[in-house]
Protein backbone atom coordinates (compact mmCIF):
# COMPACT_ATOMS: atom_id res chain seq x y z
CA UNK A 1 0.00 0.00 0.00
CA UNK A 2 2.95 2.60 0.97
CA UNK A 3 3.74 2.03 -2.94
CA UNK A 4 0.73 3.98 -3.70
CA UNK A 5 0.56 6.78 -1.41
CA UNK A 6 3.90 7.55 -0.98
CA UNK A 7 3.86 9.52 -4.70
CA UNK A 8 0.95 11.67 -3.39
CA UNK A 9 3.11 12.89 -0.53
CA UNK A 10 2.04 10.36 2.42
CA UNK A 11 3.87 10.29 5.47
CA UNK A 12 4.63 6.36 6.53
CA UNK A 13 6.42 4.27 8.75
CA UNK A 14 7.09 0.64 8.03
CA UNK A 15 7.75 -1.52 11.27
CA UNK A 16 7.69 -5.05 11.52
CA UNK A 17 6.89 -5.73 7.97
CA UNK A 18 4.04 -3.24 8.25
CA UNK A 19 3.16 0.07 6.36
CA UNK A 20 1.49 2.97 8.62
CA UNK A 21 0.45 6.29 7.01
CA UNK A 22 0.96 8.88 9.45
CA UNK A 23 -0.32 11.58 7.88
CA UNK A 24 -1.98 12.20 4.02
CA UNK A 25 -2.39 15.01 1.59
CA UNK A 26 -5.64 17.20 2.15
CA UNK A 27 -7.59 15.88 -0.49
CA UNK A 28 -7.43 12.50 0.68
CA UNK A 29 -7.53 13.17 4.17
CA UNK A 30 -11.13 14.45 3.38
CA UNK A 31 -12.15 11.32 1.72
CA UNK A 32 -10.93 9.19 5.14
CA UNK A 33 -12.94 11.71 7.50
CA UNK A 34 -16.17 11.50 5.50
CA UNK A 35 -15.72 7.96 5.31
CA UNK A 36 -17.96 5.74 7.62
CA UNK A 37 -19.91 9.05 9.18
CA UNK A 38 -23.51 9.15 8.00
CA UNK A 39 -23.57 13.02 8.35
CA UNK A 40 -20.93 13.39 5.96
CA UNK A 41 -22.61 10.63 3.10
CA UNK A 42 -25.47 13.30 3.20
CA UNK A 43 -23.18 16.27 2.66
CA UNK A 44 -21.53 13.96 -0.31
CA UNK A 45 -25.01 13.16 -1.71
CA UNK A 46 -26.07 16.02 -2.10
CA UNK A 47 -22.74 17.78 -2.94
CA UNK A 48 -22.95 14.73 -6.09
CA UNK A 49 -26.88 15.99 -6.91
CA UNK A 50 -25.53 19.68 -6.87
CA UNK A 51 -23.03 18.43 -9.73
CA UNK A 52 -25.28 15.96 -11.57
CA UNK A 53 -27.82 19.11 -12.07
CA UNK A 54 -25.03 20.62 -14.50
CA UNK A 55 -25.65 17.39 -17.27
CA UNK A 56 -29.49 18.98 -17.72
CA UNK A 57 -29.10 21.68 -20.56
CA UNK A 58 -31.48 23.75 -19.59
CA UNK A 59 -30.24 24.09 -15.79
CA UNK A 60 -26.61 25.00 -17.51
CA UNK A 61 -28.19 28.05 -19.27
CA UNK A 62 -29.50 29.18 -15.70
CA UNK A 63 -26.88 28.13 -13.24
CA UNK A 64 -28.38 30.93 -10.61
CA UNK A 65 -31.57 28.39 -9.99
CA UNK A 66 -29.00 26.50 -7.83
CA UNK A 67 -28.57 29.45 -5.48
CA UNK A 68 -32.00 30.06 -5.20
CA UNK A 69 -32.45 26.64 -4.56
CA UNK A 70 -30.01 26.19 -1.46
CA UNK A 71 -31.09 29.96 -0.39
CA UNK A 72 -34.76 28.53 -0.24
CA UNK A 73 -33.79 25.38 1.29
CA UNK A 74 -31.84 27.41 4.47
CA UNK A 75 -34.57 30.20 4.99
CA UNK A 76 -37.49 27.19 5.32
CA UNK A 77 -34.83 25.09 7.45
CA UNK A 78 -34.17 28.50 9.24
CA UNK A 79 -38.08 28.83 10.19
CA UNK A 80 -38.38 25.52 10.64
CA UNK A 81 -35.74 25.71 13.78
CA UNK A 82 -37.27 28.83 14.74
CA UNK A 83 -41.20 27.28 14.82
CA UNK A 84 -39.25 24.21 17.10
CA UNK A 85 -38.02 26.22 19.34
CA UNK A 86 -40.75 28.88 19.39
CA UNK A 87 -43.10 26.07 20.69
CA UNK A 88 -41.01 24.73 23.24
CA UNK A 89 -40.21 27.91 25.63
CA UNK A 90 -43.92 27.73 26.89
Amino acid sequence: MWIYLVPFGADTIIENGRCQVISLPWVFQIFQNAAGDAGATGWWAAALVMALLFLDKDFRSKPGKLLDALAESGDNYINTLSNVFSSHSD
